[in-house]
Order: C-alpha cells, then structure tokens, then sequence
C-alpha cells in the first residue's frame, strides 16, 4: 500500500515549525545563538525556488517572531527578503549561477541588507534606527559555516 506523500510534507512542515519556534525562543534567553536570520533567508529561497509553499508557513511566522522579539518594524523582514529574491537574486544568479560558495554571501547579505534596510525604513518614516553591533558578523559566521556543514 502507498503511502501519502502529502501527509509526509505535512509533518516534516509541522517539525519545522516546531524546531523553529523553540529555537527562537531559546535564542532570546541565550544572547550568543545566533537567531539563524541568514538561514531563513536561504531557506525563504530555496523554499521559493522549488514551489514549496507550505515550507514558507514556518519561516513566515519564525520571521514574524523575530521581528516582534527584536522590535523591529511589522512585516519588514519579509519585505526584506520578497525584494531582494524577485530583484537582486536573479542579477546575481545571471552573473554567478548557482554555486554553493555563494551561500556564506547570501547569509551575510541577509544580515547586512537587512540592517541598511531598516536604516533606510528609519529614515523616510523618522523611526529610531537600529544599532550596528559587531555580534551580527559573529552570528553569520556561525550560520554560513552552519549552512556549509549541513550541505
């Protein structure tokens, strides 16, 4: 007898979530995990590229999260990411392709274009502007060789 393939997906879905939504909570607690930013960026992508849309529920409440914890604009990390996939990843995999040392890129951009993001959000609104800290290189040096090992 056959199983059901959707059933799997469902529940490989519902540990992503799960795993996800523990993680973040931990990364609240303990200040030096890394909130794994740069990782929902790749995998907002791949899940993009492969039509997978019931992996991007996790990621989108995950970023919903993260926003609310750090108490950054509403929406804006998803913006984030929906502009720099439609606009700035097709440029990039015109003139590169798709290698896998463009990974570690991706994560720091994820980190980087985000903050530049939110500088600019706080500037045309007059919202306070976050604070550059030199953890976050830390953090994408921990989720670039995360992403590294993992593939």
């Amino acid at each position: 007898m056959r199983r059901d393939s959707a059933y799997q997906e469902t529940l490989k879905a519902l540990l992503l979530f799960v795993l996800i939504i523990g993680y973040g909570a931990l990364t609240d607690m303990v200040y030096y995990l890394p909130p794994f930013f740069g990782v929902a960026f790749f995998l907002f992508c791949t899940f993009l590229d492969r039509k997978q849309w019931l992996y991007l529920l996790p990621i989108v409440v995950f970023l919903l999260f993260f926003e609310a914890t750090k108490n950054f604009l509403l929406f804006s990390s998803m913006i984030f990411f929906a502009l720099s996939y439609y606009l700035l990843l097709p440029k990039v995999r015109q003139l590169f392709g798709t290698r896998k040392h463009l990974i570690p890129l991706f994560v720091f951009y994820a980190y980087g274009g985000y903050y530049l993001f939110l500088s600019l959000l706080g500037a045309l609104f007059e919202l306070d502007m976050p604070d550059f800290s030199l953890i976050l290189f830390y953090y994408a040096a921990v989720e670039m060789f995360f992403l590294l090992v993992l593939l």
